[in-house]
């Protein structure tokens, strides 16, 4: 059956028949969805910021930056967040060429770059270790938490020759790659237990985390869910110590 119905002096051709399953399918549906038998499960989507060129520049523009490395800066800077790149800015972190590795340094502020290894995270990487130093984090309660967790339920304590010197590295299913588990503990220390390890001795768990927030948020979020949370909320400004 098919009728015409008048609204506000428009006429509408309208298939009653049609109509009326459309009906009857939205009642039905509205009706489940506030059936607590059923289980609905919302999945957040971490997704990657994209600064504007226009805010990068300004951000740029409150830095020193060696002109030799500001195209890799600038394309990190197009996706760490901006209250982050203002941390770099409020502590006056340098940012220069290197002519070894990428390092930061912590005793005089500096970010170094090596132009020949570029690889997208790297600054962010840095900017890692500079939140952990300047913001004191392992002082921080959940981060501390999170960190003990892993080391306590780590899957073994392995080796790894870095500069022809073997340290001390920790392997856990969260991390991201195996570095994130390096320690600066040469490994005949460990074997010959002149060391303990403790939490802050993973050195890189933070920057590789960090890192990983940064470029692939989604990654993060799925092995390391616990600190993706803590970036996520602001843990990095140690607000909580």
């Amino acid at each position: 059956m098919s009728l015409w119905i008048k609204q506000e002096k428009t006429y509408y051709y309208v298939n009653y028949d049609e109509s009326e399953k459309l009906r009857e399918k939205y009642v039905y549906y509205k009706s489940r969805l506030y059936d607590d038998t059923i289980a609905f499960t919302f999945v957040p989507q971490p997704k990657r910021v994209f600064n504007s060129d226009y805010m990068v520049e300004q951000m740029m523009s409150q830095l020193s930056i060696d002109d030799e490395v500001k195209d890799i800066v600038k394309r990190d800077f197009k996706i760490i967040p901006l209250d982050h790149l203002q941390f770099l800015i409020d502590n006056d972190i340098k940012i220069v060429k290197s002519l070894d590795e990428t390092y930061y340094d912590g005793n005089n502020k500096i970010i170094g770059i090596n132009k020949q290894k570029p690889k997208e995270g790297m600054v962010a990487h840095e900017l890692g270790h500079a939140f952990v130093d300047i913001n004191n984090l392992y002082e921080n309660c959940e981060l501390k938490t999170i960190m003990q967790d892993i080391l306590e339920n780590s899957l073994k304590v392995s080796s790894n020759y870095i500069n022809n010197d073997m340290y001390t590295y920790v392997e856990s299913d969260k991390f991201i790659r195996k570095y994130q588990g390096r320690t600066y503990i040469l490994y005949k220390e460990y074997l010959d237990k002149k060391v303990k390890l403790e939490f802050d001795m993973l050195e890189e768990y933070v920057s590789v985390g960090y890192e990983t927030f940064v470029i692939n948020p989604k990654l993060l979020y799925t092995k390391d869910k616990d600190l993706y949370d803590f970036f996520e909320k602001g843990g990095l400004k140690n607000e909580n110590v």
